[in-house]
């Protein structure tokens, strides 16, 4: 079958009325309405609604065939829509997987020292980006992280001075406090403690 035989007009409104006793279907030819004719005006008119008026468009009988051909085009309509709501599901899915992997894609960078200060720092475009994205991602994570105020006084207290050149991409992990534009580091037993070695032996600059 080709794709022109394939194509049926499909009617924009059925009828609700049942066909009883010696009424037909009908088909109008202006609005495409198909229900049974009686509901129809004596002159076989149509009197489905077209905005403040009636539509009165002239109706025609159909038989089996045209009632069967309907049927198979809303069936085949199913189908595709079944279809495309499995698809929607499925990429449903593959979205909130890569919501999730660049959730904690962000919170690697935001917690790794290398661009924190950046990353955090809200008034500074690439901060507000990021805060606009972890906020747009926690609504589709089931439990989305709700630091305490421990936790949110221990953010704003993790802020590292600038290296001796006035670098400010500077970060620690691994139990070194490191500028990532020179060679500059400071090496303790713990993050922390580097964290604090640093920022006690370089001032803050006022902005």
């Amino acid at each position: 079958m080709s794709n022109v035989e394939k194509v049926v007009r499909m009617p924009l409104c059925i009828g609700q009325e049942p066909l009883v006793g010696s009424y037909y279907a009908v088909e109008c030819t202006i609005c495409g309405w198909v229900g049974s004719s009686e509901v129809l005006t004596d002159d076989c008119q149509c009197t489905q609604d077209a905005g403040d008026r009636l539509c009165l468009g002239d109706t025609d009988e159909i038989g089996t065939k045209r009632l069967l051909k309907i049927v198979q085009a809303m069936d085949r309509r199913h189908d595709e829509s079944q279809q495309a709501y499995n698809q929607l599901i499925e990429h449903t899915n593959e979205t909130e997987q890569h919501l999730d992997n660049a959730a904690e894609l962000l919170g690697e960078i935001v917690q790794s020292g290398h661009a924190y200060r950046v990353c955090t720092d809200k008034s500074s475009a690439t901060g507000l980006r990021v805060a606009a994205v972890l906020e747009y991602v926690a609504q589709f994570q089931a439990e989305p992280h709700q630091p305490d105020l421990d936790e949110e006084a221990r953010d704003d207290d993790w802020r590292m001075n600038p290296c001796q050149q006035g670098h400010r991409d500077v970060g620690a992990s691994g139990g070194i406090a490191y500028c990532c534009q020179c060679a500059e580091k400071i090496t303790a037993a713990t993050s922390q403690a580097a964290f604090e070695q640093w920022n006690a032996t370089h001032p803050a600059v006022l902005v």
